[in-house]
């Protein structure tokens, strides 16, 4: 009677054993072309994290030095080049790029200097570097664009891989200085606006305005 359960546990494991490498087998089959190719970009996403992660960065470009802070949901401030609040479309788009490169790997993990050279990333021509709100923090360094193959070389802040991304978005690193800073020309908030004082060109008072309960 042991003998024949025996022989019955080794035949249910060899079949439903088998049975499972198959059914894997077959999921991926049917799996649809948008899933494989979703598949396929996660397996070659540089970085996992998104803009809602970031506390903090530094961008450094050929035009200049961007540093910055998250201060809450989508609200940016520069604290290099000036102290001011920056334009949140400009740093949305640019940290959505970084946190969603997808990256054709040249070299997996072991670059050399002669290799970075050659790749035009020894100097890289973008670099952003992010901390995010856990404490990770991590650096993308971009070089020029590559002619021959029409794409941008990229590595990570350990520099051990090198691959390409495609064009779009990298223009997001290469923006003036100047365009992430929000173009308010008074840095300030409305409702907290309590008293307005207008002069004219010399300096005579000639109205003020002050808020009260019940408005201006």
């Amino acid at each position: 009677m042991k003998r024949i359960h025996k022989q019955l546990l080794t035949a249910g494991i060899l079949v439903f054993g088998g049975g499972g490498a198959g059914l894997y087998t077959l999921y991926e089959k049917v799996k649809t072309p948008e899933e494989r190719l979703l598949a396929l970009r996660e397996s070659q996403r540089l970085f996992r994290f998104g803009r809602a992660d970031v506390a903090r960065g530094v961008l450094e470009t050929t035009t200049g030095t961007v540093a910055f802070e998250v201060v809450g949901a989508d609200e940016y401030r520069l604290t290099q080049p000036v102290a001011w609040p920056g334009d949140p479309k400009a740093f949305a788009s640019l940290l959505d790029s970084m946190a969603g490169t997808i990256m054709d790997r040249v070299l997996t993990e072991d670059a050399d200097d002669e290799q970075l050279r050659r790749a035009g990333l020894d100097r890289p021509a973008s670099t952003l570097r992010v901390e995010l709100r856990d404490g990770q923090t991590h650096t993308m360094h971009i070089g020029r664009l590559n002619k021959l193959v029409d794409r941008y070389p990229v590595t990570d802040g350990d520099k051990k891989i090198i691959g390409f991304v495609a064009t779009t978005g990298v223009w997001n690193f290469e923006r003036p200085v100047d365009d992430f800073r929000s173009k308010q020309v008074f840095a300030t908030i409305p409702d907290r606006v309590t008293e307005v004082r207008v002069t004219d060109g010399a300096g005579e008072p000639k109205y003020s305005l002050s808020r009260e309960d019940n408005g201006w």
